[in-house]
């Protein structure tokens, strides 16, 4: 097999023969190219390593019009990404941040594995709706993705079972990651196991509203007295863990007992030591 640059020779000669300029496309795989059958030959063999099965190779002479790069968003290192414009592509839009993530917006080229760590790493839950993400939080997506791709690129990427970079080599990222692939394993950022804390009971409240009221007026309630709160009548509610609101509720009756419907989930940051 031949390293990157004696690959880019390669089809710079199978240009010259086509007599056109050509460009290889990698879907989803890596693209290689094999000088001969174990050197045996002179012939250029294209290889396709596609371990997972979903991608595809396309050959074209014209890549600015290629059909599949006319709806792929912004690369992570384009000038044009920034806090602002995560922000507008994800306005209005009701999937987790995750989920948006992986679907290549509001920036392309970010997978399963990266995008546990990137998010991991800018201290942002998977879970939130993407349209409550602010723009300081995007900034913060954004710088991480960087810092972690290009981290993931000196490494040789990710190798997990069968997968090899075009010179053969196998990616060391693996070693670096924080979260993926991690379950039942301290955390690596605080040593905590979240296996084991799952099992912590924490006091989960819902609070109806809320007033600032003088210290006279509170001194003079009795019984009988009506409080009015800030809420409106059927305003959603706040849900709180350990007195921290993790989401918004309306009330709903389930047979003699009051509870709530999740309505909406808040942003909450992971906290570690």
């Amino acid at each position: 097999m031949i390293n990157t640059q004696d690959q880019d020779q390669l089809f710079s000669l199978v240009a010259n023969y086509l007599k056109s300029n050509l460009t290889c496309i990698a879907i989803g795989g890596t693209a290689m190219m094999f000088l001969g059958y174990k050197n045996t030959t002179k012939d250029i063999d294209l290889i396709f390593n596609d371990p997972r099965k979903f991608g595809s190779v396309h050959l074209t002479r014209d890549p600015d019009s290629f059909r599949f790069f006319s709806k792929l968003s912004p690369e992570p290192w384009d000038e044009s990404v920034s806090g602002s414009y995560c922000h507008k592509v994800a306005a209005g839009k009701s999937v987790n941040l995750k989920s948006f993530v992986l679907s290549g917006r509001p920036i392309t080229g970010i997978g399963n594995i990266y995008a546990c760590e990137i998010l991991f790493q800018a201290r942002l839950n998977p879970f939130m709706p993407v349209s409550q993400v602010s723009v300081k939080e995007w900034e913060a997506f954004i710088r991480q993705s960087r810092i972690t791709l290009q981290k993931a690129i000196d490494s040789g990427g990710t190798t997990l079972r069968d997968f090899s970079g075009v010179d053969g080599k196998p990616g060391y990222f693996y070693r670096k990651l924080y979260v993926y692939g991690q379950k039942d394993e301290p955390c690596t950022s605080c040593g905590n196991n979240i296996e084991i804390l799952k099992d912590v009971n924490v006091e989960v409240s819902v609070e109806l509203g809320r007033i600032t009221m003088p210290l006279g007026d509170v001194l003079n309630l009795s019984k009988g007295s009506v409080v009015e709160l800030e809420n409106l009548a059927g305003e959603q509610i706040n849900v709180l863990v350990n007195g921290q609101k993790i989401a918004m509720a309306e009330v709903v009756v389930i047979g003699e007992h009051f509870g709530v419907r999740i309505s909406k989930l808040i942003s909450t940051k992971l906290k570690t030591n």
